[in-house]
């Protein structure tokens, strides 16, 4: 088989992104298919695993990033530390990650058992059952 040539591909882009709802939010089409982009069907065809892997490689970028650049402590952080934060910032999202004052405190003066209880004592912990006990035990046990 021949591969599409390019001129044809972007004719072919242009066409569909003009015809179809192109959108960066899912929505529901005119024949009741979930759909996102240029009328991609959520519903029959989900997404492949390297779009999905590319999207959380990206948020977990980000949120190593903002740890780093926002807590000086948290590069001496162990491996099993760093992935507990890293985790709960990607299931809070930053902002409401920032909420968790009297954790973040403890962290900053290493008192890890202090941070897995403030961990624990939240409505996120409530909210994600044993995620939260997983990743407090991370926490304090380094």
């Amino acid at each position: 088989m021949t591969p599409m040539q390019p001129e044809i591909r972007l004719k072919l882009r242009e066409s569909l992104i003009k015809d179809e709802e192109y959108t960066n939010f899912p929505y529901v089409d005119v024949v009741g298919k979930i759909t996102i982009g240029a009328g991609y069907n959520l519903t029959d065809r989900g997404l492949p695993d390297r779009y999905l892997l590319e999207l959380l490689n990206e948020d977990m970028d980000f949120h190593y990033k903002k740890l780093n650049e926002c807590y000086v402590w948290f590069a001496s952080l162990t491996d099993n530390r760093k992935v507990s934060l890293l985790n709960m910032c990607y299931n809070l999202g930053w902002r409401k990650f920032l909420s968790f004052n009297k954790m973040l405190s403890a962290i900053s003066k290493r008192d890890y058992e202090l941070a897995a209880r403030e961990m624990l004592d939240s409505r996120w912990a409530q909210q994600v059952g044993d995620r939260a006990i997983r990743l407090a035990n991370l926490m304090e046990e380094g």
